[in-house]
């Protein structure tokens, strides 16, 4: 437009200025500064040569190519900025694969601490565990084997977020989820019971509308020390919660078949949880086996 036509000058050099900034601008979005310093020169060339053709005094021109050059270091610290971003929206994915996402959303770097040190809580640890699933996977298709679990897990973990506790793991047809870990609090024992109670009221509900085949469930919770940490090495990686709390919680939730109740909850959770005694049945002393010392247990009255 410049050369071709006197009138329209300084359209022409607009639209070189214009494209000379998008040239710098977009090299950003390369996430390396070189290809800013690249592009840079490039577009000043073409705003110089556009410049040049307008009959452009030399004055006016060093301004113009001025501005191009305060374009290139906005580019530059967009680069750095866009770079930063995308690599901790990458190691942010990577974390979600194993880690809980309260300790994501802590940042970076309290979940990169979590992968190297492991941190000791007292926290409350939930197992449940679906009965006779064994028997539901012969007689059911496999795809409506899954969709039962997909139903059942996926209402107990919506419980268990709720209540603010983190899913562990799933086990096939159990899962085990922990209160308090890895980050404490003082109320881990109360929420944990009250996701206990809200998952039997909802299994309750679930078996009353008849749109799956009935199901019972078997629950284990107890209080005390847990280790929250990684394990694994490699391209396999785990968060997982370990220590005799979370052993002992299994056997709660095995002892429920032999007990012929829905849930048990062990003596030292209660206490922590600061409930009526009046809301729970007390089963009494048990042995846990591979452990010396017996448990006082309690059930819910309702299960």
């Amino acid at each position: 437009l410049a050369v071709t036509s006197p009138a329209n000058a300084l359209l022409g050099l607009a639209g070189s200025a214009v494209v000379s900034s998008l040239m710098t601008m977009t090299a950003a979005l390369r996430l390396k500064r070189s290809w800013v310093w690249i592009s840079t020169p490039l577009a000043g060339a073409s705003l110089a040569f556009a410049a040049h053709s307008v009959g452009l005094t030399p004055a006016s021109t060093l301004f113009l190519l001025l501005l191009l050059f305060v374009v290139g270091l906005v580019a530059s610290g967009m680069s750095d900025i866009t770079r930063e971003a995308v690599e901790s929206e990458v190691r942010r994915a990577l974390l979600q694969r194993f880690l809980p996402k309260t300790v994501i959303d802590a940042g970076d770097h309290a979940s990169l601490r979590l992968l190297t040190e492991p941190r000791s809580n007292d926290a409350t640890v939930l197992i449940s565990d679906i009965r006779s699933f064994t028997a539901f996977a012969e007689q059911l298709p496999p795809a409506d084997v899954l969709t039962l679990l997909n139903k059942v897990q996926g209402m107990f973990a919506a419980i268990v977020k709720e209540h603010g506790g983190t899913v562990d793991k799933f086990m096939g047809d159990g899962m085990l989820a922990v209160f308090g870990a890895p980050d404490a609090s003082d109320d881990h024992a109360q929420r944990a019971v009250a996701a206990a109670e809200s998952m039997l009221e909802n299994i309750a509900r679930l078996n009353a509308t008849g749109d799956i085949t009935p199901v019972r469930i078997g629950l284990g919770v107890h209080s005390g020390r847990v280790v929250t940490g990684v394990l694994g090495s490699g391209a396999r990686l785990e968060f997982t919660v370990i220590g005799d709390t979370v052993n002992i919680a299994s056997r709660l939730e095995s002892m429920t078949k032999e007990k012929g109740v829905a849930a048990i909850i062990s003596n030292e959770t209660l206490l922590r949880a600061a409930r009526p005694i009046s809301d729970f049945l007390s089963l009494g002393t048990v042995a846990i086996r591979g452990r010396l010392q017996p448990l006082h247990v309690h059930t819910l009255k309702e299960s």
